[in-house]
């Protein structure tokens, strides 16, 4: 009975700890952790949330420009969603021809043709984007707005993935007929 009662003891205890640094950790973060770091921890790989209110904070943006963002922003997530489920779906296609035995080697070359157009147009409709916001803003928010996108288009590929070979053509390490 008594080893029963500190085993109860000792699980309450741990508990406890857990439930007041769980809290600690939500109050810290909530008023103490600084502006910079939580930005900085909201945009890995193109994940950032580009909302008004992000703009407003980070920018410090007056209700005119507000009002300029809310006739830009939907145009760029529209176009942003269309060409997202373009490139998903291509994606999963060039997956599906990968797995097909035989696989066949035109195809996917056609939708990583399809994919390299898709990404382009993201690219594109991303500097259209930040000309339309840099046009928005005044010139110290503007400096602003350019770390944010900074960020935002360094930070594309995960470690390992860029590099200097990217542009080089590689040849398959096995040599596969076209089927068709």
């Amino acid at each position: 009975m008594e080893k029963r009662i500190k085993w109860l003891t000792w699980t309450v205890i741990v508990l406890a700890v857990m439930i007041i640094s769980t809290w600690g950790t939500i109050i810290y973060n909530r008023y103490f952790a600084s502006t910079t770091t939580a930005v900085a921890t909201q945009m890995p790989q193109e994940n950032i949330n580009l909302s008004g209110r992000f703009f407003r904070e980070q920018l410090n943006w007056n209700d005119q420009q507000m009002a300029q963002f809310r006739v830009v922003h939907p145009r760029f997530r529209q176009e942003v969603q269309y060409i997202l489920n373009n490139l998903q779906r291509n994606r999963n296609t060039m997956f599906e021809v990968m797995k097909s035995d035989p696989c066949d080697t035109l195809r996917l070359n056609e939708l990583s043709d399809s994919i390299g157009y898709w990404h382009s147009r993201l690219k594109k409709a991303t500097y259209r984007y930040f000309l339309d916001l840099k046009y928005i803003s005044t010139p110290e928010q503007r400096q602003q707005l350019e770390q944010i996108f900074s960020r935002l288009l360094t930070n594309e590929m995960p470690a390992g993935m860029g590099g200097g070979h990217r542009h080089r053509r590689q040849q398959p390490m096995f040599q596969y007929k076209n089927q068709n």
